[in-house]
């Protein structure tokens, strides 16, 4: 997740706008925040977004987490 989304390359740990994130489990407790990381995207226009990212981070139970090598591809849509 973060603001005012544009090519560009968007700092996670320097940036509280930026969240990143992933779940092993259904339960918050497995819910791994990103501390560290980046995310890149390479494509914006008025209905795509894509772009990688990779991050690393803990969940509430102190666990460390990594994500390496993501990649996505969105299509925008405006209300």
């Amino acid at each position: 997740m973060f603001n005012s989304p544009k090519i560009g390359t968007f700092d996670i740990a320097t940036d509280p706008t930026n969240v990143a994130s992933f779940s092993t489990a259904l339960d918050f407790n497995h819910t791994y925040f990103g501390s560290t990381g980046k995310i890149v995207i390479t494509t914006f226009t008025n209905d795509t977004i894509a772009g990688t990212f990779q991050f690393s981070g803990s969940n509430a139970l102190s666990q460390s987490g990594v994500i390496t090598n993501g990649t996505f591809t969105a299509k925008l849509t405006t209300y």
